[in-house]
């Protein structure tokens, strides 16, 4: 994991988030992924790594899917809202569901983007939000909405379009305990007053 941005996917960053937002410790995680408690704070001190097997079982552990999100409301107001708007898995950043309007932005169709970690193609501006928001709050969740500003991104230059413009960070937490970030692009008048600019 070389490139700057996919350090913000490491697996200590993961654990650490996961352990915050279920209220667990590390000798239960390890129950769960069977491995040592030592092992697990290994991992989340970053003076070693699971290998391609444990970071697997790790992902698919820590991670919201499309294939199982619960909350069919959420996928329904997602899929026919005119808005820009799409979810992603809060901890692994994969596409979980997104609005017509959000696909025709990024030029790209479902097929090509659904479970996609969107992280690695976002442009620099929304990477280095990410990175002040994990920097603000040690890896633990955020709970009010977050104002980011884009400047965007050609979709040559990626695998998916940005357009320029301000964006709406808000968490939800599905009814099987994982997080969604909702992200959807705004105008500056319709910000929410209690938002915090990131």
């Amino acid at each position: 994991m070389s490139d700057p941005k996919e350090q913000l996917l490491q697996v200590s960053e993961l654990l650490r988030r996961y352990r915050t937002v279920r209220g667990i410790k590390q000798t239960y995680l390890a129950e769960i992924i069977q491995v040592s408690q030592s092992t697990i704070s290994k991992w989340e001190n970053g003076t070693a790594t699971p290998n391609a097997d444990q970071y697997f079982q790790i992902v698919e552990l820590l991670g919201a899917h499309p294939r199982t999100v619960a909350d069919t409301w959420l996928t329904r107001l997602i899929e026919t809202s005119h808005e820009r708007i799409h979810a992603i898995c809060d901890v692994t950043h994969r596409l979980l569901v997104a609005s017509p309007a959000r696909y025709e932005e990024w030029r790209s169709d479902r097929s090509e983007m659904l479970d996609r970690p969107l992280l690695r193609d976002a442009p620099d501006d929304i990477v280095d939000a990410e990175r002040r928001l994990m920097q603000r709050h040690r890896g633990s969740p955020f709970d009010e909405p977050l104002l980011v500003r884009t400047a965007g991104q050609a979709w040559q230059r990626r695998r998916y379009r940005v357009e320029a413009g301000l964006l709406l960070w808000e968490r939800l937490q599905l009814t099987d305990g994982t997080w969604v970030r909702l992200v959807t692009s705004i105008s500056p008048e319709c910000a929410p007053k209690r938002a915090v600019t990131v």
